[in-house]
């Protein structure tokens, strides 16, 4: 039977590990501030924190800007707007299949621009059907393949 994204509750390693992004980065970067993962909010008490797949598509897609040299702060930021804004509505239903989560990101691509001020932009394009003549005319630009991020991390989940 097919996981449900309200039955995974993950531990800071297993997000880690599915994210591709070190234990100890995740954990300094929650220590000062640059990111705020749904486990810090849901955690009661002084229980373990318990993460979910958003936080792993969140965290896998910071972790791959920051290895562009996106500053922290702004790829958590971009990360935010291009998986939460897309995947809200899944997680307020019940029985949502985890593959439901990763189709929504298969056919995206995200394209990452520094403007003349210095400030990041994102936008997402279809994966296949983007027109290089449609992008700004930055002399560069980040692609991030979300599709393909999604399958790595959450295939590893056993779907």
């Amino acid at each position: 039977m097919a996981k449900k994204v309200d039955e995974i509750s993950l531990t800071l390693s297993e997000m880690a590990r599915l994210a591709a992004v070190p234990e100890t980065t995740i954990v300094n970067w929650r220590t000062r501030g640059h990111i705020d993962l749904e486990a810090d909010v849901d955690r009661e008490g002084r229980k373990w924190r318990r993460y979910t797949i958003f936080d792993v598509l969140r965290m896998a897609v910071t972790g791959e800007l920051v290895n562009c040299c996106v500053p922290i702060s702004r790829a958590w930021d971009i990360s935010e707007e291009m998986i939460i804004a897309r995947t809200r509505h899944l997680a307020s239903f019940k029985n949502t299949p985890i593959k439901a989560v990763v189709a929504k990101f298969l056919t995206q691509i995200a394209i990452i621009t520094k403007d003349d001020r210095g400030e990041y932009q994102s936008e997402l394009m279809p994966r296949r059907l983007y027109d290089i003549n449609q992008l700004s005319q930055r002399p560069s630009h980040i692609f991030i393949d979300l599709g393909y991020i999604a399958e790595s991390a959450l295939g590893l989940l056993d779907l």
